[in-house]
């Protein structure tokens, strides 16, 4: 394999480790920046949980068993106390609706599967 192949390589096997998601115009959205920028302060900075505000992501049964459009839908809508699954959090889930694009809220769904 020549290096330029083998750098091509490389490259696409970095990249799929990223966390990183193509909008359909072509633009990468890094969905672990996008999770450490919009989740992190409530869940952990890996979805650990720890905060006392918010529960885990990683081991958590919803994420693990829910389909990426009803995780996706929470992201969207966010949810009310009396909606909440984890009340022994006093915080509700804020909606992102209009605050992230549809690709966004796709690749951080993508992104909590992968915890």
């Amino acid at each position: 394999m020549g290096c330029r192949k083998a750098l091509l390589l490389a490259l696409f096997i970095s990249a799929l480790g990223s966390g990183c998601t193509q909008t359909p115009g072509g633009d990468a959205i890094d969905a672990e920046f996008l999770y450490l920028a919009n989740c992190a302060n409530c869940h952990g900075p890996r979805g650990t949980g720890g905060t006392g505000i918010a529960p885990a992501h990683q081991a958590n049964a919803f994420i693990e068993s829910g389909s990426r459009g009803e995780i996706k839908q929470v992201i969207r809508k966010g949810r009310s106390f009396g909606e909440k699954r984890y009340k022994e959090f006093a915080s509700t889930m804020p909606s992102w609706e209009g605050k992230l694009s549809e690709e966004e809220m796709d690749a951080l769904v993508g992104y909590l599967k992968g915890l």
